[in-house]
């Protein structure tokens, strides 16, 4: 699979990478990684990098953000990256270019590209490019900088290896990519530095959070994320500050997107399957991380109460 994949590369003069909208380290992580190993391999190969910018991890991680545009779809060779399904896709004509890819590594709900390349026991989509790498080392270079968008895309969706996903595979990827020289401490500082500004986002959130039979969750109407001085995006960041209590099986993140007249939510637990409630609400991702999108409050406590249901099941489950 790997092979074919490397063969529409070789193919293809114009290559468009996708990823998902409301971007995290993974999405970037994978996104600008592929692009330059690629370059690396193939300078002749133009690499077109879709999607919105993201200017707080962008500039984390060193990344020059361009708006691009497809051309010639009719020589165009796209791959979409970390989406479990279409709608999801930031960037424009991904259907209508010559030849499609799909590399994904959450629980399959659409099998949108012509080549599928879907893995929803790696720990990341980085991950599955470094496989990539390894499957086909006789014949590409790893250089320093994709190595190093690769781990900030490992690092990122595993939560430093914390998250359940982390296998020994997992870590052997991570060998290869330090292996490239990459520097770890940098990527690290980059990652988890953070400014006194987010001492009072946390103490807002710590302040204003609600907790329900089982389930902690914090809201961010648009005020309050105009008043903390932060993005819709960066507001669903701190989803796990609310990890790591006991009595918090599931945790979520609330934030306004006024701009499209819904509000985001971010779901995460310690057991609990959240991620068939996140496709019931336009959503979806891993069993016990994901993501969805309600219209308005009302529907909000429509999913909530479908969580503490789910909570609820768990432990009953749990109890025989």
């Amino acid at each position: 699979m790997f092979e074919q994949f490397l063969a529409l590369i070789r193919k293809y003069e114009i290559i468009a990478i996708y990823r998902h909208v409301n971007s995290d380290f993974d999405a970037l992580g994978s996104q600008y990684g592929l692009g330059q190993l690629i370059f690396d391999n193939f300078p002749e190969k133009k690499i077109v990098y879709m999607g919105a910018s993201n200017p707080d991890l962008m500039s984390k991680m060193g990344i020059d953000f361009e708006q691009a545009v497809i051309e010639n779809p009719s020589c165009t060779l796209g791959i979409a990256l970390d989406t479990a399904n279409l709608a999801r896709l930031d960037g424009d004509n991904f259907e209508k270019l010559a030849a499609t890819v799909k590399i994904d590594h959450h629980v399959v709900v659409e099998s949108y590209a012509g080549l599928n390349i879907e893995f929803p026991e790696a720990s990341s989509t980085s991950e599955l490019i470094g496989e990539f790498y390894c499957a086909c080392q006789k014949t590409l270079f790893l250089s320093k900088q994709a190595a190093s968008w690769l781990y900030f895309g490992v690092v990122g969706d595993t939560n430093r290896f914390m998250y359940e996903a982390t296998s020994t595979r997992t870590f052997e990827i991570a060998k290869v990519l330090l292996a490239a020289g990459i520097d770890k401490k940098a990527i690290y500082q980059a990652m988890y530095t953070r400014p006194k500004q987010e001492l009072d986002i946390l103490t807002f959130i710590y302040t204003h959070y609600q907790y329900r039979d089982g389930l902690a969750y914090y809201i961010l109407s648009d005020e309050d994320l105009q008043h903390l001085g932060i993005t819709r995006e960066r507001g669903s960041d701190f989803v796990n500050t609310l990890a790591n209590v006991a009595e918090f099986q599931v945790w979520m993140a609330v934030t306004e997107n006024r701009a499209m007249h819904n509000w985001r939510v971010s779901l995460r637990s310690s057991g609990v399957p959240v991620q068939p409630i996140a496709v019931k609400y336009h959503g979806g991702g891993h069993c016990q991380a994901s993501g969805a999108t309600v219209s308005d409050l009302n529907e909000l406590e429509a999913l909530i109460q479908d969580l503490i249901e789910a909570i609820k099941e768990e432990n009953k489950h749990a109890s025989c």
